[in-house]
């Protein structure tokens, strides 16, 4: 029965874990269940709006989501995400739509980036691919094309979403289809050619960006000239076969952290936190990140939340399926600074993609916390403090004499647990790169846990030298300890947010 149930996890597919495995496996999920011993607080699982964020010289923050799929992927919502009809007409699997719906205005969302796979995608119209059942405003380019949409959500939230692609690169974002028919974009959606990125660039417009880097050579990321890779992505995080084959890791060492989910006699898990058990940053992700950027070829590092909504269909004890597109979208999402003047839909839309391009952008482990108050920037010249500071993404001059600041954030005061349990102990690491590739830690501040404030506190780094430099910020969350039952989790730091770079040239 164990190598069924092995067989089905790796396949990802049917109706996941039958009610008869469940059982089965009932009395051994018990075993590795805690006793309750304590009342835990209940969590609002919803997400604030990243206005809390605030703005940054011009700019503002805006949550943003890439590498998701809708039903138009053709193994997304348990492998029934679109009916075809008898004329040939492809219509989407309308509760899971509203599924998806439902995900972007509970946690407001600001950009939702659709991947959906090549199958079913290239075959209708990009304007097919953004249906929606909620109020929503068409976005059109210059040329009058249906490129996004604005969706306006019952609790006012307004949520744009835009299609895009997932074969072996991922488009985001696309204006219009490359080529005339399926067969043309089949071939060219589905290659990581060289030759392929230019077309999704230029005539699709799309930001593409290397998927699951953790399977491609460095060789292939030198070259490809994609505009951003993953440095994170939760499909691989658990998948079996990807753990095994290209992360090195256990394939099953996280699959019991899923049945106490599923099974929760006592009903005092929270699924949202599930990522507890098994998130884990990788060093291939940034091995090849940082060969890149050494490579003369910067590229935006972002996280790919990979939700399809077909993995655990069985409903925990808060009456969500495991893997819905709510709980992931609230584990993990991109702060992207965008610029303020842009207000008309469209040239909106636009400036958020550029942001992604330029790498105006933080991963944030959302989960774990909503940061504010947090901005890493450098101060052009030391000798002139008002000089225009340099973003992520933008070079500075070493001969200029520039100075590396970062600003620690603290977590919102409406996140679970920060009300009762105050600040959570946070490290910060200035992590460089340097021109082989190698990184190292030169330089870290910690804050340690505040009960019921966060003094302010600034990293500064006053003489760079030629290379690339980000911000990795470490949180052990113990304010999380009301609201996760396993306490062990609260107590072992995790990465929480990283930056994009800012590079140091002579």
């Amino acid at each position: 029965m164990i190598e069924k149930i092995h067989k089905f996890y790796l396949m990802r597919i049917g109706p996941r874990l039958s009610s008869v495995a469940l059982e089965w496996i009932g009395a051994l999920g018990l075993l590795v269940l805690l006793p309750a011993c304590e009342v835990f607080t209940p969590v609002d699982q919803t997400l604030p709006a990243s206005s809390v964020v605030g703005v940054r010289r011009g700019r503002h923050f805006e949550r943003v989501i890439t590498h998701f799929h809708s039903s138009y992927s053709f193994d997304a919502c348990d492998g029934h995400g679109t009916v075809t009809h008898p004329d040939g007409t492809i219509t989407p699997n309308l509760k899971c739509e509203e599924d998806l719906e439902t995900a972007l205005c509970l946690n407001q969302i600001d950009s939702l980036f659709l991947s959906d796979h090549v199958p079913h995608m290239a075959e209708v119209p990009l304007e097919q691919l953004l249906f929606t059942s909620r109020s929503e405003e068409q976005i059109h380019s210059p040329k009058g094309e249906g490129v996004a949409k604005l969706m306006t959500c019952k609790n006012g939230h307004k949520a744009f979403f835009a299609p895009g692609l997932e074969g072996r690169l991922l488009a985001l974002g696309m204006e219009r289809h490359v080529g005339a028919d399926y067969r043309s974009r089949r071939d060219l959606y589905s290659d990581d050619a060289p030759s392929s990125v230019g077309p999704l660039q230029k005539i699709a417009e799309a930001v593409v960006v290397i998927p699951h880097t953790e399977s491609k050579s460095l060789e292939l990321i030198q070259r490809s000239n994609a505009d951003a890779l993953e440095i994170y992505n939760l499909h691989a995080n658990f998948d079996p076969n990807i753990r095994r084959n290209y992360l090195h890791v256990a394939p099953f060492s996280h699959l019991f952290s899923f049945l106490d989910y599923l099974m929760d006699p006592y009903h005092d898990l929270n699924p949202d936190y599930l990522f507890l058990d098994f998130m884990q940053f990788f060093p291939v992700y940034f091995d090849r990140w940082d060969h890149a950027i050494a490579s003369g070829h910067p590229m935006t590092g972002l996280g790919g939340t990979d939700a399809h909504q077909n993995t655990f269909s069985q409903h925990t004890t808060d009456g969500e399926r495991l893997d819905s597109y709510r709980r992931l979208s609230r584990f993990m999402a991109h702060f992207v600074l965008v610029e303020n003047s842009q207000t008309e839909p469209y040239a909106h839309y636009r400036a958020t993609k550029d942001s992604l391009r330029q790498g105006l952008v933080y991963l944030v482990v959302e989960g774990l916390g909503t940061p504010v108050d947090f901005d890493f920037y450098a101060i052009r010249h030391r000798a002139d403090p008002r000089s225009p500071p340099v973003e992520m993404g933008q070079s500075v001059r070493q001969l200029d004499e520039p100075i590396l600041a970062f600003d620690l954030p603290k977590v919102y005061e409406q996140s679970p647990g920060v009300a009762r349990y105050g600040q959570p102990k946070i490290k910060v690491d200035l992590v460089f790169v340097d021109r082989q590739g190698q990184e190292s830690v030169v330089d870290s501040v910690t804050r340690e846990a505040h009960h019921s404030y966060a003094p302010f506190q600034k990293l500064v780094y006053p003489k760079p030298t030629p290379g690339a430099y980000r911000i990795q910020v470490w949180m052990t969350p113990r304010h999380l300890r009301g609201v996760v039952r396993k306490g062990e989790l609260t107590e072992k730091p995790y990465l929480w947010m990283i930056s994009n770079p800012i590079y140091v040239t002579e």
